[in-house]
């Protein structure tokens, strides 16, 4: 039988000047332990590794690649991560030669030539990961397996794309219990846990990644499979806090207010975070929501420029997310509002617009990112291009999420947009007003804490 190692790159230090080991809360490798449930349930051994959360750094990650001695290691990498998955495929290759090393992810699935040339490298999976896996640790012969892209006789080959899972129930939940669970969670939620709800985003924002690996189109759990991931997740790991992490929740209302329902028809007594857009939500979905344990929406309004949102393709409103936050605020559901500066077109007003709707909006929190041309967007495409904008980075070290900016517009330089970002953060969160609502909505101890640790984790991205 193949022994199988599935290990998520540490992610220390891709988040720019920020050191991600003083910070509690991290996000689980969901797609790995998909893909480990699903090839233990074809009797598979395998072992599942984060390796941010190992204490020794990189001298653990080599001990536990030299301990298991595995026949397959599959690795999982955002663009921002590549640096170091490749580090982990040299790692196995120099203490394991003969272990088969596969690479996945957005990054893999959307630069598969590119990444499976690097020499530690034996297989990329493009896609969905649970079917290609299973069938390369089985042993079918590559040019039969759907979905990958390999290294045979020197050169590179890819087969045709490989279907998209249709029937998600038929998946079994995810193996979180081979993970570090009590290190999970964020700094809303305190510790918690989550679910993918459903797989696919059928927008097409153009700076947005997220479509790769699962496609355009929607495809959803059903609504009692979701509710019991959730309620085996509370019962099985102790957490009262639950994530959505579907890139929209709320594609389907009708579904979600079903979810909602049922949630409330077992009285699991949970509190639960979701992402949104601003016009996929009613003021009559958002109160059951909230009655269902809801307490925080998070909310991609990016700009403040309806000329930019328009030529990005969000197809939101400036009066739609008017509308919704103040929603969200009447009924006492938290909003974080996520804002991209440096989009395609912005320019110095533009960008005003956006700090001014940031501190005009009642929202609990608010992310300033710099826009990164990731690969496979159309972004990626006017970066390379040059012509809107220009990609400053000299290789993927440099696609830090919270780093310096690496792009620069026609009519905006990086040092104008650092400045923004500092300007934003300060703008917005050094306010009495924000003071005030935040202390309003303080109820206990533990919230002024949480609430304080979040604050100065923001601040610290003005360094």
């Amino acid at each position: 039988m193949s022994k199988v190692l599935l290990i998520s790159p540490p992610w220390w230090d891709v988040y720019g000047k920020v050191n991600i080991k003083n910070v509690p809360w991290g996000s689980p490798p969901t797609g790995l332990a998909c893909i480990a449930s699903y090839l233990e349930k074809h009797g598979i051994s395998v072992r599942l590794v984060d390796s941010t959360f190992c204490p020794r750094g990189w001298e653990e990650v080599k001990d536990i690649i030299k301990k298991e001695n595995p026949d397959f290691v599959g690795i999982t990498s955002t663009t921002p991560e590549i640096i170091n998955a490749q580090k982990v495929a040299k790692i196995v290759k120099e203490n394991n030669p003969n272990a088969k090393v596969v690479l996945g992810g957005i990054h893999a699935s959307a630069l598969p030539e590119e990444t499976v040339s690097n020499e530690y490298i034996d297989i990329v999976a493009i896609g969905e990961g649970e079917e290609t896996m299973l069938e390369i640790t089985e042993g079918k012969r590559l040019d039969e397996i759907r979905g990958i892209c390999y290294k045979q006789n020197g050169k590179i080959l890819k087969t045709p794309p490989r279907p998209l899972i249709e029937d998600l129930d038929s998946l079994p939940f995810p193996r979180y219990d081979k993970l570090p669970v009590e290190r999970y969670g964020n700094m809303f939620l305190g510790r918690s846990m989550g679910i993918m709800s459903g797989r696919g985003c059928p927008f097409h924002c153009s700076y947005c990644s997220d479509y790769i690996v699962h496609g355009r189109r929607f495809r959803t759990l059903s609504v009692k499979n979701v509710v019991d991931q959730v309620e085996n997740l509370r019962d099985t790991y102790n957490v009262s806090s639950i994530s959505f992490w579907d890139d929209n929740f709320t594609v389907s209302p009708k579904r979600v207010y079903e979810i909602s329902e049922e949630i409330i028809k077992r009285k699991l007594n949970i509190r639960w975070f979701c992402m949104s857009r601003v016009d996929t939500v009613s003021y009559e979905l958002l109160k059951k929501m909230k009655e269902s344990g809801c307490i925080m929406i998070g909310l991609g309004i990016e700009s403040g420029d309806q000329k930019i949102l328009d030529g990005v393709g969000k197809g939101i409103t400036i009066e739609g997310v008017k509308r919704t936050v103040a929603w969200c605020n009447e009924i006492g559901i938290s909003v974080v509002g996520y804002f991209l500066l440096g989009l395609p077109y912005d320019t110095e007003e533009s960008m005003d617009k956006t700090l001014a709707l940031s501190r005009g909006l009642n929202l609990d929190v608010a992310i300033f990112s710099l826009l990164i041309p990731f690969p496979g967007t159309d972004v990626w495409e006017m970066a390379k291009e040059g012509k809107v904008l220009k990609c400053l980075a000299k290789d993927w070290s440099e696609f830090k999420r919270y780093g310096d900016p690496i792009i620069e517009l026609e009519h905006v330089s990086k040092e104008v947009l650092k400045k923004y970002q500092k300007k934003a953060i300060k703008g917005f969160y050094l306010r009495p007003k924000y003071f005030w609502h935040i202390l309003k909505k303080t109820k206990t101890r533990e919230d002024f804490i949480r609430n304080f640790k979040m604050a100065i984790s923001l601040l610290g991205f003005i360094k």
